[in-house]
């Protein structure tokens, strides 16, 4: 049987755990922590630090067909891309995830190679400029945003320490703070969030498909609908802006972009050159399509010579479904569907079926259980359907909360 090496248990070490067990692969589970949520989804664990692997660990690496780092940790993926040659093959791009892991340097490779995205604030020289900085009104395209405005953290993927801000006095204070590090504060956008992955592999460009991000008050990802309707333009764009940010990336591996349908139009809010969470799976309880197994037929060359590759790019052939992944805290007997972050607090998972009518949970849900925390996967074949099936579901779990 083939065997997946995970680097990493956390949020990504989660979505290819379960994904590798679905394709019917065995998987070796590598983190520092011996307490970490995948390993219970995993079929052998390894506690080390990949940041400085020791001969055992690189020995029990070689033993596995395939290796998928699942961790930001940016020392651990350099020390696995300085030993790669003497590893299996290796589903990292490290160039690509430096530049994405980056929100300035993201933000100018999106500026250089064309692609919409949202627009910096910058403070207006001269007393004209002052004046008009006082007021919040910076509003020209070739100056900057007005506020409100959103700030972000300049290192790191995701939406840690995101945060809106309504005036230079929030900023001042932000920019002051010490122990935040570097920000960058950009225009606020409202509007539907999609979010699209790419592969690409030696030379070949695969768009996957869309899906809509729904986020909790800390610009969390919260829920993912897969199926539910797309305009197609909003299709037609985003596909474009995938292919183009994969070639000049020079992408090798996986990459996800999320952006924004806002009255402007599309905007680019960040892209993430690794394998990512959430949507992954959304894709695959709709569609069938499993990310990592097509990461690891294209590094492996296992797909037969006669197969239509356009099945990554169109999902043609899949089976065309719906459906609805969320993110379920219970505690204090009320019950929260809340951003992913919580996760990184849950206990061992375990994959469980028809969970209170949900198709697919991850949880570490036991009977009795006063907190605990679940992954839900529910399917069908229309999103109406799939809804339906959520508020049965979540009712069900609220009933049990309130009999305690």
């Amino acid at each position: 049987m083939l065997e997946a090496a995970v680097i990493g248990g956390g949020l990504q070490g989660i979505e290819i755990t379960y994904l590798a067990n679905q394709a019917g692969y065995r998987t070796l589970l590598v983190d520092k922590k011996a307490q970490v949520p995948a390993r219970g989804l995993a079929d052998d664990f390894f506690q080390a630090d990949m940041a400085c692997p020791d001969r055992r660990l690189l020995s029990r690496l070689s033993q596995s067909d395939i290796i998928f780092p699942a961790c930001e940790n940016f020392q651990a993926l350099k020390r696995l891309d300085s030993v790669r040659k003497n590893l299996p093959p290796v589903t990292l791009d490290l160039a690509a995830y430096q530049l994405s892991s980056s929100k300035e340097k993201s933000k100018e490779f999106f500026r250089k190679a064309g692609l919409p995205c949202a627009r910096d604030w910058q403070e207006v020289e001269g007393n004209e400029g002052a004046e008009r900085a006082e007021e919040d009104e910076i509003d020209d395209g070739s100056e900057g945003a007005k506020f409100p405005l959103i700030v972000k953290p300049v290192e790191g993927s995701g939406s840690e320490n995101v945060r809106l801000i309504t005036s230079r006095e929030e900023l001042n204070v932000l920019e002051a703070k010490p122990g935040d590090g570097t920000i960058i504060a950009e225009e606020y956008l409202q509007g539907p969030t999609y979010s699209l992955e790419v592969i690409a592999y030696r030379d070949q460009i695969y768009p996957l498909k869309i899906t809509r991000l729904f986020f909790d008050q800390q610009y969390d990802c919260r829920q993912v609908v897969a199926g539910g309707s797309v305009p197609n333009e909003v299709r037609r764009e985003l596909i474009d802006i995938g292919k183009r940010a994969a070639r000049d990336l020079n992408l090798t591996g996986i990459m996800d972009l999320e952006v924004i349908a806002a009255e402007s139009g599309l905007k680019l809010l960040e892209i993430d050159a690794r394998f990512p969470s959430q949507t992954p799976s959304a894709v695959y309880q709709a569609w069938g399509i499993n990310m990592v197994k097509i990461l690891v037929e294209l590094y492996l060359e296992l797909y037969p010579e006669n197969q239509n590759r356009e099945f990554y790019s169109t999902g043609t052939g899949a089976a065309c479904g719906a459906a609805i992944y969320e993110h379920l805290l219970v505690q204090d007997q009320q019950v929260f569907c809340t951003g992913e972050h919580i996760m990184t607090k849950a206990g061992l998972l375990r994959q469980q079926n028809n969970f209170f009518g949900a198709d697919t949970a991850l949880t570490d849900y036991r009977p009795g259980s006063r907190e605990w925390r679940a992954i839900l996967h529910y399917k069908g074949a229309s999103i109406k359907g799939v809804k339906k099936k959520r508020k049965e579901t979540l009712d069900k779990i609220n009933s049990l909360v309130e009999r305690g």
